[in-house]
């Protein structure tokens, strides 16, 4: 597979997919622990740079996924209060 790092397998790719599933299951049930869970498990099977590389574009992804859905979503909540101030007074839409 040319789209893997030559020191990865297969396998190894597909456990990470798993692994970053089971973690994804966990942060939805209890709403935290998934970093804790993905670092120790990519870090027994990969490099820690492939480990943390892993943690980043996951959560580059979900942070994605998240402004898709509600371009709001990730704004504080000082830019929030300060848009609808703002709304509230017309000065924007």
């Amino acid at each position: 597979m040319t789209w893997l790092p030559s020191d990865m397998t297969i396998t190894a790719f597909w456990l990470a997919l798993a692994i970053a599933g089971f973690a994804g299951f966990v942060k939805g049930a209890v709403g935290f622990a998934m970093p804790m869970i993905m670092i120790s498990a990519f870090s027994s099977f990969l490099t820690p740079y492939q480990a943390l590389a892993g943690l980043i574009l996951e959560s580059v992804c979900a942070c994605f996924r998240l402004r898709l859905a509600d371009p709001e979503c990730m704004l504080s909540p000082f830019h929030v209060a300060w848009h609808d101030g703002l709304a509230a007074r017309g000065l924007i839409s």
